[in-house]
């Protein structure tokens, strides 16, 4: 690895080594903290900051396809571990970005595992997702506590969710005592980047009043939602994206997916939701089916104008009354019998 100071941060040069994993790798800072605790007194809360890292000017030098590699990823590793000095093999969260020969990007977490662990290392079931927003030079890593129950890792706009008890607070048992190492990890081939931007509660480059500009345009999107109401589940996101929310589960969990729709961020705005039963979904469908839909549609040529309704049922009524009238005199004169007539003098 190769490090040199640039205008906009450091420049890492990666070489390629085919026999490593972890040969290339730098460490980029410890004591970083995504605590609950509001220990430096700034009236943030760590876990609510997280930890945001921008990538810049990245170069992937992804080799053709050949009989010994028909599907070569070079890679960019972005890891989280809890060891101070960023050994990041041990208890960490490891975001392996990948890019084929096509351009396309995938992603996998690793879940990093100590010696002494007899637990499975990947997090994400499947293990691989695709990124639908795509990474050319540029990767924007921002990693935050979102609920009680839920961290967000949002890169790119493509947003993953984390449960905290399974995955994340399970790694990182000192909250505050976090490192952050960059490299790749088993690349096909050399990748550099610029390190223009590491930014977590507290640090050096930390300034709460001035998050930098990825985190507050995210955040100028969640202001701009409305609080969840009970049941919602739709996901708001910045003009343009339409990136995948996934959340990831242990092997052998449930796996379930927030929102297919979409996300630049975490919020959520409240949406009503009706569950009808299946006899009053079926009735609606055949009501649809044969009738307008449109309110402001036209009427129908032959439908009679509004007021004329009173006219026809006065034409009923009188015809009622005449049918009646004649019924009881034809019944007088020729139906009643005299016996009825001298019973009903007496």
């Amino acid at each position: 690895s190769v490090l040199s100071d640039v205008s906009n941060g450091v420049r890492c040069v990666f070489k390629h080594d085919s026999t490593i994993m972890w040969a290339n790798r730098v460490v980029a800072g410890w004591d970083y903290d995504i605590s609950e605790a509001d220990s430096a007194k700034k009236g943030k809360i760590p876990s609510q900051e997280g930890i945001y890292v921008h990538l810049t000017d990245i170069k992937w030098d992804v080799p053709k396809a050949s009989p010994a590699n028909k599907e070569p990823r070079s890679s960019v590793m972005i890891t989280v571990a809890a060891t101070q000095g960023g050994w990041s093999d041990g208890r960490a969260l490891m975001f392996w970005i990948l890019k084929d020969s096509t351009g396309h990007n995938s992603l996998c977490i690793l879940r990093g595992a100590d010696p002494n662990e007899n637990v499975a290392q990947f997090v994400l079931n499947p293990n691989y997702m695709d990124l639908n927003e795509q990474i050319t030079d540029e990767i924007h890593f921002w990693m935050r506590r979102t609920d009680a129950n839920t961290w967000t890792v949002n890169i790119n706009g493509n947003v993953i969710k984390l449960d905290d008890k399974t995955q994340v607070s399970e790694r990182f048992i000192e909250m505050n005592k976090l490192a952050v190492s960059l490299g790749t990890w088993n690349s096909a081939g050399a990748v550099e980047y610029t390190v223009s931007d590491l930014w977590s509660y507290n640090c050096i480059e930390y300034d709460a009043a001035n998050p930098p500009a990825f985190v507050k345009s995210v955040r100028s999107q969640s202001a701009a939602t409305t609080k969840p109401t009970a049941g919602s589940s739709a996901t708001s996101r910045p003009a343009g994206t339409t990136a995948p929310q996934t959340t990831a589960k242990v092997p052998d969990a449930t796996n379930t997916v927030t929102d297919p729709a979409g996300a630049v961020t975490e919020t959520t705005v409240g949406v009503e939701e009706s569950v009808l039963p299946e006899s009053s979904i079926a009735e609606s469908e055949a009501d649809t089916s044969t009738e307008a839909t449109d309110p402001d549609a036209p009427a129908p040529a032959d439908t009679k104008p509004a007021g004329s309704n009173w006219i026809i049922w006065l034409v009923v009524a009188l015809i009622v009354v005449v049918l009646a009238g004649g019924g009881a005199a034809f019944y007088f004169l020729f139906l009643r019998k005299p016996a009825d007539k001298n019973s009903g003098d007496q």
